[in-house]
C-alpha cells in the first residue's frame, strides 16, 4: 500500500538541449579550443608551463591579443609542437563560421569542482513548479483573477506605472506562494549527467517581430536531447494541509496537471506569435513543428507525465504569470516598456543554430517500478478464489491465469496501492465463459 508520506521518484528526459548556468562564462582565448565537432578543455596550468618551457609565452600572448578575428589556439600550439593535455572533451553542434572566432561559452551548473558532473538543480525544478501552481491558482479563482487584473489596470494609469507594476507583480506572486507552500514541496537535485550526455550548442538570438539581431552567436554547455536523469519530489503532508484553498496538491498527479496546463497555454500563445512573426519561412516552420509536437505530447499524456520548460533560452512568458493578465492589458504593458526602451515582452527568440531548437523543454515522468506479473496456475476459476494481481490503477488490475493475461476491474473505494504493486485479490465475478470479470482486494 502507499506510504503516507508522498515521495516520488522522477525521470527528467531532455526533449531539447537544456542549459542551467552556473554563472561562469569562459573564452576560447585559451580556456577551451574548438574543432569542427568538438570542444576541448585543456589542463591550463600544464599548457602554460609547456609554453613557458620552450620560450613561447610572449609569442603566445601576442597571438592572443592580435588574432584579428581569426583564432585557433589549438592549431597554433600544434605548430609549435606543444603537447596539450586534455581535461575533458564535449560534442559541439555548430556551423563552421565560428571555429576560428573568439566565442563566449556559458557553462552548465555542476557539482563539486571544475571536474564535477552536470545536473539539473532541484531549485530550478521547484521554481518551474511554483510558477505553474501560481498560474493555475489564479485561473481557478475568478475573484482573484479579476482583482489581479483590476489592480494592474489601475497601476497602468499611475504616474510611474512601470515601477509600480513590477513591484505589485512580485508581491502578488510572493503572496500566493506562501512559506507553507514552499515547505510543502521539496525537489532534489537530479542525478549526474556524464560528459557523453552533454553537448555544446551554438545558439543565436533570432528576431521574431522586427528585423534579425546582429548580436554574435554564443555557445552553451547543455544536457543533450534524449538524456534521462533521475530526481525525487517529496511532498510534506503537514504543510500541505496549511496552504491556501485552491492550490490542490496531494499527489504528483496534481503537480503534473498544473505543469501541463501552464505549458499548454503558453505554447498556444507562442504558436500564434510565431505564426504572425517575421521569422524566415523555413525557421518558422521548424519552430511551429516543435510547438505542435509538444502540444501533442501534452494532449496524449493524460497527465501521466508533464511537459515543461526550464533553464536558459525561454522567454519571460514561460517564467511568470504573464498569461493570467488579460490580453488588452498585456498589450498596454508591452507598449509601456517599449516606450522606455525596455521590453518586457521579447521580440526575439533564442534558438540553436543547427536544428533551430527551442531550448529547455523536458518531460517529467514518474519512475515506474518494473511490473510484477505472477502467473496463477489453477484448474478452474471460481467465485471466491484468491489470486495474485498487479495494480494498474486504483480500480484496475492485471491478472495472469495459466499464461493468459486479463485486465479487469477491481472493486476498491478506500485502499491506495502503488502502481505495479503485487497484491492478493478475490474473484468477485466471472463472465459466462468462465473468465475473469471483476475482483476485489483480499481483506
Amino acid at each position: 500500500m502507499k506510504d503516507k508520506n508522498p515521495d516520488f521518484e522522477i525521470n527528467i528526459e531532455m526533449l531539447s538541449p537544456t542549459h542551467v548556468g552556473n554563472g561562469n562564462i569562459i573564452s576560447s582565448l585559451g580556456e577551451y579550443f574548438l574543432t569542427s565537432d568538438r570542444v576541448i578543455f585543456p589542463e591550463h596550468e600544464k599548457m602554460h608551463t609547456a609554453i613557458s618551457e620552450i620560450g613561447k609565452m610572449d609569442e603566445y600572448i601576442e597571438f592572443i591579443l592580435n588574432h584579428e578575428g581569426k583564432l585557433n589556439v589549438y592549431d597554433q600550439l600544434k605548430k609549435w609542437d606543444i603537447p596539450v593535455e586534455i581535461k575533458r572533451t564535449l560534442r559541439l553542434n555548430q556551423n563552421k563560421q565560428i571555429t576560428d572566432q573568439n566565442n563566449n561559452l556559458y557553462e552548465h551548473i555542476k557539482n563539486g569542482d571544475d571536474k564535477g558532473r552536470a545536473y539539473i538543480p532541484g531549485s530550478s525544478l521547484k521554481g518551474m513548479i511554483r510558477t505553474a501552481l501560481i498560474y493555475q491558482y489564479i485561473e481557478n479563482n475568478n475573484r482573484l483573477k479579476r482583482e489581479f487584473n483590476d489592480e494592474i489596470r489601475s497601476i497602468l494609469s499611475d504616474s510611474n506605472p512601470k515601477k509600480e507594476y513590477l513591484k505589485y507583480w512580485t508581491q502578488f506572486e510572493s503572496q500566493i506562494f506562501s512559506e507553507q507552500l514552499a515547505r510543502a514541496i521539496r525537489c532534489e537535485d537530479s542525478g549526474e549527467a556524464m560528459d557523453e550526455d552533454l553537448i555544446v550548442e551554438q545558439v543565436h538570438r533570432t528576431g521574431s517581430i522586427g528585423t534579425d539581431t546582429d548580436t554574435l552567436d554564443w555557445l552553451v554547455e547543455s544536457v543533450g536531447e534524449g538524456c534521462i536523469l533521475d530526481t525525487r519530489i517529496v511532498l510534506n503532508p503537514f504543510h500541505l494541509k496549511k496552504i491556501k484553498e485552491g492550490i490542490q496538491i496531494q499527489t504528483l498527479s496534481d503537480i503534473i496537471s498544473a505543469l501541463n496546463s501552464y505549458s499548454k497555454v503558453n505554447l498556444v500563445f507562442e504558436k500564434n506569435e510565431i505564426r504572425n512573426s517575421n521569422l524566415e519561412a523555413a525557421v518558422k516552420n521548424q519552430v511551429l513543428e516543435q510547438i505542435n509536437d509538444l502540444l501533442f505530447m501534452i494532449e496524449e499524456s493524460n497527465d501521466e507525465y508533464a511537459v515543461a520548460r526550464i533553464g536558459k533560452g525561454k522567454t519571460a512568458i514561460f517564467q511568470t504569470i504573464w498569461m493570467n493578465i488579460e490580453a488588452p492589458l498585456r498589450e498596454k504593458i508591452i507598449q509601456l516598456f517599449k516606450k522606455e526602451g525596455q521590453e518586457i515582452y521579447p521580440e526575439t527568440r533564442v534558438l540553436t543554430v543547427n536544428g533551430k531548437q527551442m531550448m529547455g523543454w523536458i518531460k517529467l515522468d514518474k519512475n515506474k517500478p518494473p511490473k510484477n506479473i505472477f502467473d496463477n496456475k489453477v484448474e478452474s476459476l471460481n467465485q471466491g478464489d484468491v489470486l495474485k494481481a498487479t495494480v494498474l490503477q486504483k480500480k484496475k488490475v492485471e491478472v495472469s491465469v495459466n499464461g493468459k493475461t486479463y485486465i479487469v476491474d477491481m472493486i476498491n473505494k478506500f485502499i491506495e496501492f502503488e502502481e505495479y504493486e503485487l497484491i492478493e485479490v478475490v474473484v468477485h465475478q466471472l463472465k459466462k465463459d468462465g473468465t475473469l470479470s471483476q475482483v476485489k482486494p483480499k481483506s
